[in-house]
């Protein structure tokens, strides 16, 4: 499986699904004295506001088999690959936002 992107509205909301499933994960909450709450990487779109989870392979094949089958259903539903037009004018909006090097 290659890199998938599970779109969201904006990056609060990715952020606070990336934490839901690392709670999912864990099977309890963050606890003050976790380094991170954050499962997966968040990217904001500048050309929408919307934002994506990136699934990358490792994370992916680590976290799928222990979420619920609802979760592995909706997953399955809405994961999208880097092929997809939205994720690419995203990734290119991005990458044109960057100072030159």
């Amino acid at each position: 499986m290659a890199t998938q992107y599970f779109p969201l509205n904006s990056k609060q909301l990715a952020l606070a699904q990336s934490e839901n499933y690392w709670n999912k994960v864990l099977g309890r909450t963050k606890l003050s004295a976790d380094v991170t709450q954050y499962l997966f990487q968040v990217i904001e779109c500048p050309n929408s506001g919307k934002a994506y989870i990136v699934a990358d392979d490792a994370t992916y094949a680590y976290v799928y088999p222990r979420l619920s089958a609802a979760d592995q259903r909706f997953l399955d539903q809405n994961l999208v690959p880097g092929s997809d037009p939205a994720v690419q004018a995203c990734l290119a909006a991005i990458a044109a936002a960057l100072p030159p090097t």
